[in-house]
């Protein structure tokens, strides 16, 4: 009798997660990619993947718009040194500001700041991550 009363209600809950999974207007993973208002900064002529924008060695300021979410936040912040080691540098206390010695990150709702002090250290890369949700955007920098 257990048995039997154990194999309907499994039965039922199988169903049911079929019959509710197939029926989803907004499934994960599409979507709109996030679009970003067009600058002119100068990128890194590079054979595939992302092309970095390139900081010079007194320093620069980046400001990049995103045209269709309307609040964005820091996703991200990682710098990836010479021998390809990746370290994450964002500690996920403040989703809308970041500053360390090499960087600093600024949101302010659908536009983000990444400014750069000057410094004589080079080979450095930084790859920003900017998210709205389940959607994600990276941007490199290249000194």
């Amino acid at each position: 009798m257990k048995v039997t009363i154990f194999r309907s209600i499994l039965m039922m809950l199988m169903v049911c997660s079929l019959a509710c999974s197939c029926d989803r207007e907004d499934p994960d993973g599409l979507w709109t990619p996030m679009k970003w208002e067009k600058t002119n900064y100068e990128r890194a002529q590079q054979e595939g993947g992302h092309k970095p924008y390139v900081v010079p060695a007194e320093g620069a300021s980046f400001t990049f718009s995103c045209t269709n979410y309307s609040g964005i936040w820091i996703g991200g912040i990682d710098e990836v040194v010479y021998d390809g080691t990746v370290s994450n540098l964002f500690r996920y206390e403040d989703f809308h500001s970041f500053a360390n010695d090499d960087l600093e990150v600024k949101v302010d709702g659908s536009r983000f700041t990444v400014t750069f002090p000057p410094t004589e250290q080079q080979g450095q890369r930084f790859v920003v991550t900017m998210t709205a949700g389940d959607i994600f955007s990276s941007f490199v920098f290249q000194r």
